[in-house]
């Protein structure tokens, strides 16, 4: 998948980050954190520019966070129907849901950068509740900046250890579903 990523990065440049992020934002499995620091990588390396690279992925977040909010906002029967007959996806919505509930403009703003994985259920969470699109709209702008910024800064200055950058963030992803896994089992023995 690395080799991928790079070759369509070299190729494509700003298009692939812009979609990337797009559809990440979308809850689709696009590899924008991988995308945005292979471009930060080859930004450093003068193969891209950097003003070029954080704009292309910073517009495709901010307009995928914007569709989702809107898929979530028109389609709000749908989107509550299909989650019922889906209990995952249903505990995703709920929970999502609860987020903004409790945290509104500053939550939306930290699932842009902080806890990015839950960013993309969010932003649908978002529209299925009403909340209010200006809040919603400034949480995403403001926590997209450092999210696009994290990524291809990681990038620019560690660019010759991309892979293990992402090698390293497989590992820690991993070992955190491990624990979690061990922990769901001790508990559930109990």
């Amino acid at each position: 998948m690395n080799d991928t990523v790079l070759d369509l990065l070299q190729a494509y440049g700003p298009w692939i980050l812009f979609s990337l992020a797009f559809l990440a934002c979308l809850t689709l499995p696009a590899p924008s954190s991988l995308g945005m620091l292979t471009a930060g990588g080859l930004s450093a390396t003068g193969d891209m520019n950097l003003t070029v690279v954080f704009l292309a992925s910073y517009a495709g977040g901010v307009l995928g966070d914007q569709a989702g909010y809107f898929v979530g906002l028109k389609c709000r029967p749908w989107v509550r129907r299909y989650c019922g007959k889906r209990p995952k996806m249903q505990v995703f919505l709920d929970r999502a849901t609860q987020f903004i509930q409790d945290r509104g403009g500053f939550g939306i703003f930290l699932s842009r950068w902080l806890i990015s994985p839950i960013g993309p259920h969010v932003n649908i969470a978002a529209g299925v509740v009403a909340m209010p699109w200006i809040v919603f709209t400034i949480g995403t702008v403001l926590g997209d900046i450092l999210w696009v910024g994290m990524y291809v800064g990681l990038g620019y200055v560690f660019f010759a250890n991309i892979d293990a950058i992402a090698d390293l963030v497989g590992w820690i992803v991993g070992g955190a579903t491990v624990a979690f896994i061990i922990y769901w089992v001790v508990k559930s023995r109990r």
